[in-house]
């Protein structure tokens, strides 16, 4: 297995309407991107449709589709700002993502070391 260094930033550095670009697999198609903005910093877990969530998410107008979700979220120098987590169904361009600092808060409490 081949290890990548990945820069991350955190969520204090993201502002509104910062360029993001989404990376995946949606249904199938491998290397898939696209291109969209930050359009909220702060939607908490109920707006999202995760109820019982304590995160707060960033919403991007970046297409997830079905196999992207899990992805990063990388804003224009590369470095990765979120993970892509969940779309809504009732809306169009409207997606979410965790900020990657509590991404990794998460992975350390269960043992990951980064």
């Amino acid at each position: 297995m081949v290890g990548v260094l990945v820069r991350a930033t955190w969520d204090d550095d993201v502002e509104l309407a910062d360029w993001v670009i989404s990376v995946g697999n949606p249904v199938g198609l491998p290397g898939s991107i696209s291109l969209g903005i930050v359009s909220s910093l702060h939607r908490t877990g109920a707006q999202v449709g995760v109820p019982h969530s304590t995160l707060h998410f960033f919403q991007t107008d970046c297409a997830i589709n079905p196999g992207s979700s899990g992805s990063p979220l990388v804003n224009e120098f590369g470095e990765v700002i979120g993970i892509t987590t969940a779309i809504r169904s009732d809306a169009e361009g409207v997606a979410f993502a965790i900020p990657i600092n509590h991404a990794i808060r998460e992975l350390r409490l269960l043992g990951f070391q980064l």
